[in-house]
């Protein structure tokens, strides 16, 4: 008797729980308006209809953005994106509607599991939001060139008697992929405004202050002269004489005047001026360059420093003596010299109302080396002219060092 009354109790207690179950799936099934527990980021939107969704979903974005949608900073300074310079639109009623489809796919049990699992833990309806990518582009772009910066290397300098040092200065480079990927991710996000750091990369110079700090006294310095009326050759001139300042050579290192100055293109800034080929005189692209090659074999010379690969002009100059110049020629004929001394050396050059200057800078400490030089060339009897170096030591010729014969 007992057990009878027990399934009897069980019967009921599980009808009552069943038909607990069914009035809470159909009062969630039929809850007027957005499912509860919808949302679209703090915007609740449970139990609304789609007008008013929208209308919420709208004026929230109008407030959260009216000072803008991303705030960059960097280095103490701030840049606001705001929604009309990407043409950032949020479709308000598209949200809405979205929002409203949650648990009403037609699907009975589907749209009651759904509801039920958001009523419970809610659902995160995302703004629909179009943005110009393009826009955005341009943006980054311009930030991007006012905070880049190239690196500068730390560089020696002379007034012919006294050296001093300036000191690098680090480079900036905005990571612009990096950046546009950020950004995107936040509009997307919903959430406004957004403050994020603009990631910037630091670039280090090649020559750093440190590397010079031996660097204290002018070892040689060599000084030739042009016409400025030519206006194309002496631009030439000026452009080789930059591009080869600045040069540092550790103690060992073998120098190249073509890599170093590069090639002579119109491209490069370089003008058609003459220049010896083959024995004539011709128009070319960067004649005049072998007058700064010629200036610096002197200044190399009178530095104590060690050529390396010299060739003579087809045709004696006027801007050194003969059996002193050095001619290049881009990819064939190069002029090299090696640092031999025990420190480094820096080439500065100043060209100025037709004089060109190359100054060698180097360390006190090699001074003794590079003193007491002078250059000398012999005619011989057949018309060819020797090169030597001599070296001095209290007004005797200590050394007179051959250098070679051009004919």
């Amino acid at each position: 008797m007992y057990g009878h009354y027990k399934s009897i109790i069980i019967v009921v207690v599980l009808s009552v729980f069943l038909v607990a179950i069914c009035s809470s799936a159909l009062a969630i099934k039929n809850a007027p308006g957005i499912a509860y527990g919808v949302h679209s980021g703090d915007v609740d939107l449970a139990g609304l209809d789609e007008r008013t969704a929208a209308k919420n979903i709208s004026e929230k974005f109008m407030k959260e953005t009216e000072n803008g949608v991303i705030i960059l900073n960097y280095d103490g300074k701030s840049w606001t994106i705001k929604p009309d310079d990407i043409a950032l639109i949020c479709d308000n009623g598209k949200t809405a509607e979205m929002a409203a489809a949650v648990g009403v796919s037609g699907n009975f049990f589907k749209d009651v599991f759904d509801k039920f699992i958001c009523t419970y833990q809610g659902k995160n309806v995302p703004l629909q939001i179009t943005y110009d990518q393009n826009k955005l582009n341009s943006i980054i772009t311009r930030l991007a060139s006012s905070i880049n910066k190239e690196p500068v290397d730390a560089y020696a300098y002379t007034d012919g008697t006294a050296v001093g040092i300036k000191g690098e200065k680090e480079g900036k480079k905005i990571d612009e992929k990096q950046l546009t990927d950020i950004i995107n991710e936040k509009i997307e996000s919903g959430i406004y405004p957004q403050t994020l750091d603009i990631p910037v990369s630091i670039t280090k110079a090649a020559v750093e202050a440190g590397a010079l700090e031996q660097i204290d006294t002018v070892l040689a310095a060599y000084t030739t002269h042009f016409n400025t009326g030519d206006v194309n050759r002496s631009a030439n001139v000026a452009l080789a004489a930059k591009n080869l300042s600045g040069t540092l050579l550790t103690s060992g290192t073998v120098f190249s005047f073509n890599k170093t100055v590069g090639p002579r293109l119109a491209a490069a800034g370089y003008r058609e001026a003459p220049e010896i080929i083959n024995g004539k005189v011709v128009p070319g692209i960067g004649g005049g360059v072998c007058q700064v090659s010629s200036t610096l074999y002197n200044s190399i010379l009178q530095a104590g420093l060690t050529p390396v690969e010299r060739t003579e002009h087809y045709l004696p100059v006027d801007y050194v003596p003969r059996a002193f110049d050095a001619t290049v020629a881009d990819g064939f004929i190069d002029f090299k010299f090696r640092n031999n001394l025990k420190h480094s050396v820096y080439i500065s050059t100043r060209t100025e109302n037709g004089a060109l200057t190359i100054f060698i800078i180097g360390s006190s400490d090699d001074k003794a080396q590079a003193a007491g030089i002078t250059l000398k060339n012999y005619y011989n009897g057949d018309g060819s002219v020797s090169a030597y170096r001599i070296y001095r030591q209290n007004g005797n010729i200590a050394k007179k060092e051959f250098l070679h014969t051009d004919n």
